[in-house]
């Protein structure tokens, strides 16, 4: 999905630490990290795929519709989940730093 689920994972953890349930604070960091590993796993197999055409130059976004089709489901779906379970903590974290005291 991107880098921005990324930034609301790592806003999220900063939004619930320090903040009296602490479980949460570390699912948000589980959240976070899941996200970013899965984006850089989907980068991964699209950047292979993109390494196979000629006029391939290297570069970050360099990569076409088709080469981002031979992601497997299995990581674009773990992405997605913990892409909406970042967003969910940000929205609890805002709750709780905003609302909850």
């Amino acid at each position: 999905m991107g880098w921005i689920p990324i930034v609301l994972g790592l806003a999220a953890c900063f939004l619930l630490y320090g903040t009296e349930n602490q479980v949460v604070f570390w699912l948000a960091v589980f959240a976070g990290a899941g996200t970013f590993w899965s984006y850089g796993m989907m980068h991964n197999f699209a950047t292979e795929a993109a390494k196979k055409r000629s006029s391939y130059k290297g570069e970050f976004y360099d990569i076409t519709a088709k080469e981002a089709d031979s992601v497997p489901n299995s990581i674009v779906g773990m992405n997605l989940l913990f892409s909406l379970a970042s967003m969910g903590l940000l929205i609890y974290g805002v709750y709780a730093r905003c609302f909850a005291q």
